[in-house]
C-alpha cells in the first residue's frame, strides 16, 4: 500500500474512534480481529472498481462453488458478527464510543438508576484515552457497577484488647 506502519495504524484508530471499526482481542500471540461498521444510511452493491491488492502480498484467487470447511475461529468470527447484526445499538458515553442496545440499556437503568450514567462516560472516557476495546460494553459497565457495590473488605482492628509487655502483635 506504500504507507509506514505509523500512518495505517492512526487511520485504523481514527476509524475506531469514529465508531466505523471495531477490535476483538484474541489473546496472546494472536492477532486482533478487526470488524467494519458500516453506517445504516450507506450500501455496497458492487465492488469498487481498480485494482485491490491482497494484504498478504499474495494472489488472491476466487473459484466460485468452492465451499471449504470453516475453521473454529471463522465460526466464532461468523457467530460474532451474527450478533452485532441483531441488534441495532445506539452510541452512548461522551465520546459516544460505546454501543448498547435498548434493552441493555432499560437494565442498567432499572438496576442502577442513579449510577448507569456515570458508569457509560467512564468507560467511554477509558476507551478513547487507552485505545482499550471490549467485545461487550454492556458486561464490561455490570462487571464495574457490581464490583464498586461490593463492601471493600478490610481488617477488623480490636482496640480494646491488651497486650502484655513484650508481647508482638
Amino acid at each position: 500500500m506504500n504507507r509506514s506502519e505509523k500512518t495505517v495504524k492512526n487511520a485504523l484508530n481514527e476509524l475506531e474512534n469514529a465508531g466505523l471499526l471495531s477490535r476483538v482481542r484474541q489473546g496472546l500471540n494472536r492477532a486482533n480481529l478487526i470488524f467494519l461498521r458500516l453506517p445504516d444510511e450507506v450500501q455496497i452493491s458492487i465492488q469498487p472498481e481498480g485494482k485491490s491488492y491482497p494484504t498478504d502480498g499474495q494472489e488472491i484467487t476466487h473459484q466460485e462453488g468452492q465451499n471449504l470447511p470453516l475453521s473454529n475461529n471463522e465460526k466464532e468470527y461468523k457467530e460474532l458478527s451474527k450478533k452485532d447484526r441483531g441488534e441495532n445499538r445506539t452510541r452512548y458515553g461522551c465520546y459516544r464510543n460505546v454501543f448498547l442496545s435498548d434493552d441493555e440499556m432499560d437494565k442498567l437503568k432499572a438496576e442502577y438508576p442513579d449510577r448507569y450514567s456515570e458508569y457509560i462516560n467512564r468507560l467511554s472516557t477509558y476507551m478513547a484515552s487507552s485505545g482499550r476495546h471490549y467485545a461487550s460494553h454492556y458486561a464490561t459497565i455490570r462487571k464495574w457497577l457490581d464490583e464498586d457495590s461490593k463492601p471493600k473488605s478490610g481488617k477488623v482492628y480490636d482496640y480494646n484488647t491488651t497486650y502484655e509487655q513484650g508481647e508482638c502483635l
